[in-house]
């Protein structure tokens, strides 16, 4: 493992009043939860800086939603000195002051998920197969740790094992060959919500991952692609800041171009911000940079903007 990534920061017992980790908990509200938020460290780090942070856990509220932070992206927050920020610890008491239900996961948990769900490991292993396959990068984490264990590459890819191990035995390889700047949190982000897309839900679109992060977007849709062709559902997306802050003035949870600005700048140290979206008479979405203050104007402005991403 790389140096500085722990499973377990230093100080984990600072955020343990404020979350819920047993995975049997974590499992039934997963399936009761109308959303569920997976957060990516780029969009955590974000969002602590929002001056009024209840307007994002006023909408997570709205949506009947959980927020999940699994176990690769905590190793990713904690990875500078192998402990958790101040301000990452106050983020996460914030959102259990406001009443959120957060869960800190091992990404095997998701195993007890799909157990209530599936009768059969076989099935449950097979779903971990079909996302293995469509998310791993060629020069990634996944595929070098594969190439490293015959055994569990032949398990995970070639022939799926029947026991119920082994989420645990692959997640926990591929996490201890973490290493910096290997782009691992986004790759298992991808795993978890492809996997956890198989379970018929009567909404489409219930695993969020909350990320500014181009390439993990590239990464959820190409996953997303291949879980419509192959199972027929929507089960998952991911939202970046710019797209929440629309669904905030959608839902009305903000009403002026001034509180849009102030989230769409939090933490940006240019004012400036990159989009993919459709103005009023485009036929298809485009990229767009363009100042806070300038989209701020246009979601405030109705049917100016449709921001993808």
């Amino acid at each position: 493992m790389g140096e500085g990534y722990l499973d377990n920061p230093h100080n984990f017992s600072e955020i343990d009043p404020y979350i819920i980790r047993n995975p049997k908990d974590a499992a039934k509200e997963i399936l009761m939860a109308g959303k569920c938020f997976f957060y990516d460290a780029c969009s955590f780090r974000k969002h602590l800086h929002v001056r009024e942070t209840n307007y994002l856990f006023s909408f997570f509220a709205k949506q009947k939603g959980i927020v999940i932070i699994t176990r690769g992206i905590l190793m990713e927050l904690a990875s500078h000195s192998g402990y958790l920020n101040l301000e990452y610890i106050a983020y996460m008491k914030k959102m259990y002051m406001a009443g959120l239900k957060v869960f800190v996961i091992y990404e095997e948990d998701l195993f007890e998920v799909l157990n209530i769900c599936f009768s059969a490991n076989e099935k449950i292993n097979v779903f971990l197969s079909w996302a293995v396959k469509n998310v791993k990068r060629p020069t990634g984490t996944i595929e070098r740790t594969l190439k490293e264990d015959r055994s569990l590459l032949n398990e995970v890819i070639k022939n799926p094992a029947k026991d119920s191990r082994l989420y645990a035995r692959f997640f926990q390889k591929v996490r201890y060959n973490k290493e910096a700047g290997d782009n691992l949190g986004e790759e298992l982000l991808a795993l978890c919500v492809h996997i956890l897309g198989n379970i018929p839900e009567k909404e489409p679109f219930k695993y969020i991952v909350l990320t500014e992060d181009k390439g993990a977007i590239g990464l959820i849709g190409k996953a997303r692609k291949n879980a419509f062709l192959y199972g027929k559902t929507n089960g998952f997306s991911a939202m970046t800041t710019n797209k929440l802050t629309q669904r905030l003035y959608e839902e009305k949870i903000i009403n002026s171009k001034e509180q849009a600005e102030e989230i769409l700048s939090a933490g940006a140290a240019d004012q400036m911000v990159k989009i993919f979206a459709s103005e009023k008479y485009d036929l298809e979405p485009k990229e767009r940079t363009m100042t806070c203050s300038e989209l701020a104007e246009k979601i405030a402005a109705s049917d100016a903007i449709y921001i993808n991403f």
